[in-house]
């Protein structure tokens, strides 16, 4: 997780020095966190991989409300916006980070690192 986050803050430091919306750069690095870290963590405490779609889901009902509401952005609300954005989908990334798996086996699986070789290889 630290590098997901470490790959994060640079392509969106990147991103921002070149001019680039910082959305481009949510809609690029998600799906990495999505099937790498994200799903398997929330299945280690026995949630639904679907729930690592909440950063990816806030950001965009945000963004489709302000053009639903067809609010013209000045370019510094348009970044307020965006960092409000990064932050809580950052925010909901560290939560899943470091919430303790259950004790023991749930419907997902076996604990990880209680299984045998021969379960974990075979």
């Amino acid at each position: 997780m630290v590098v997901y986050i470490a790959i994060f803050v640079a392509v969106a430091t990147i991103a921002v020095m070149a001019g680039l919306p910082m959305f481009a750069v949510q809609l690029a690095l998600p799906p990495v966190w999505i099937l790498l870290i994200a799903v398997p963590r929330l299945h280690d405490f026995g949630r639904s991989g679907w729930w690592a779609l909440t950063p990816f889901a806030f950001g965009f009902f945000v963004g489709l409300g302000s053009v639903l509401a067809g609010v013209e952005e000045t370019p510094e609300a348009a970044m307020i916006k965006n960092a409000v954005i990064s932050v809580v989908s950052l925010v909901i990334t560290l939560v899943i980070g470091v919430i303790p798996g259950t004790r023991g086996d749930n419907m997902f699986g076996p604990q990880p690192g209680k299984r045998s070789s021969a379960e974990a290889f075979g």
